[in-house]
């Protein structure tokens, strides 16, 4: 089994430019385009591994990692009787 992070970004386009020269990603698949002509989704590839891009949607509330309260990555394991 296989898990394939889909990171948001504001500008697709940087993103995988950036990508591509820090980490040696290569582009892999189909760039889907928006009316306006940016890059809204794209694909990577690092080896056998895939890596999903995807332009931030306008209106739309995203939480990143770095935002969150450090105790809400702490939750307490709950057992069923």
């Amino acid at each position: 089994m296989a898990i394939t992070p889909y990171l948001l970004y504001q500008d697709v386009g940087a993103a995988l430019k950036f990508l591509s020269k820090a980490f040696g990603l290569k582009k892999f698949g189909a760039l889907y385009r928006s009316a306006d002509g940016s890059i809204n989704h794209a694909s990577m590839r690092l080896g056998a591994d895939l890596l999903m891009i995807a332009e931030d949607p306008e209106g739309h509330q995203w939480y990143f990692a770095q935002e969150l309260p450090r105790r809400a990555t702490k939750k307490k394991s709950r057992r069923r009787k």
